[in-house]
């Protein structure tokens, strides 16, 4: 005899299974008490219902959320798998492959808007439940805010320079242009050099240096010994929003010149 217990709702259930047969006493019969408890399937909840919106952030930046997924159920979640659709939108999943009852796991929902506009995207939990296979959804919303007017100051030549091999004793010049391509005048710009070998012969930047306008610097290198060398021309400037800095390497190499030729007389 196979007896299968199919609860239709949680907490403890009894029932006698009785079985008759032909004995020495006639009517003869056992009964068999059967007892089981029905629990309640995975169910597995998160924190922030069926939607997050992220709100505003500047292109260029992001923002996260920690989103708690909890099972409320009795039977313990399998077969976990988190999944995120949505430009803009990226996760850290904190959670495993099961999920026992009251135990929480944890995702991290980053959104880091790729345009200005709307964006939307969705994070899914599927799992299986005990009984079939399910899916909770978080829908999501964000805005992206196009980046506030700065200024920008570029470095021609940039992002490494190469003066390439020179005699001691020799030097060469080169001459760098500074451009603000940005939406805002550069203010409190300093210039700065650094590097054994290098030298600032001239430059006419100012302290400000307004929307498309340039400026110029020339660098000297002139080695004094066979070696490699590197140096950093840096310029630091007030972009509206912040001290910024831009800055460009220099590398270049000294080489010991030739010993004089010997002439040597005939006898």
């Amino acid at each position: 005899i196979v007896v299968v217990f199919h609860p239709t709702s949680t907490g403890q259930t009894s029932r006698t299974l009785e079985i008759e047969f032909d004995g020495k006493k006639k009517n003869d019969e056992v009964d068999i008490r059967l007892y089981g408890t029905g629990i309640e399937a995975a169910r597995i909840t998160n924190s922030e219902g069926s939607s997050y919106g992220f709100g505003g952030v500047t292109v260029g930046l992001d923002e996260d959320k920690n989103i708690v997924f909890r099972n409320r159920g009795d039977a313990t979640a399998t077969n976990i798998g988190v999944s995120i659709s949505g430009t803009g939108f990226s996760m850290s999943n904190g959670c495993g492959s099961t999920l026992a009852k009251d135990a929480t796991c944890t995702v991290v929902v980053t959104f880091a808007p790729a345009f200005v506009g709307s964006h939307s995207g969705q994070l899914r939990m599927d799992y299986y439940s005990g009984t079939c296979n399910k899916s909770v959804t978080l829908s999501l919303t964000g805005t992206g805010n196009a980046p506030p007017p700065t200024a920008n100051v570029q470095i021609s030549n940039g992002p490494v320079y190469d003066y390439c091999t020179l005699q001691t004793g020799n030097s060469a010049t080169k001459t760098f242009t500074l451009t603000n391509a940005g939406n805002r005048t550069a203010r409190d710009m300093t210039l700065s050099l650094s590097g054994a070998g290098f030298s600032v012969i001239s430059e006419n930047c100012a302290s400000t240096l307004n929307v498309g306008s340039n400026c110029s610097v020339t660098v000297c290198f002139a080695p004094t010994a066979q070696a490699s060398y590197s140096g950093t021309l840096q310029v630091r400037y007030d972009n509206s929003q912040d001290d910024v800095t831009t800055s460009i390497s220099l590398v270049g190499a000294g080489v010991l010149p030739p010993p004089p030729a010997t002439v040597v007389a005939d006898s």
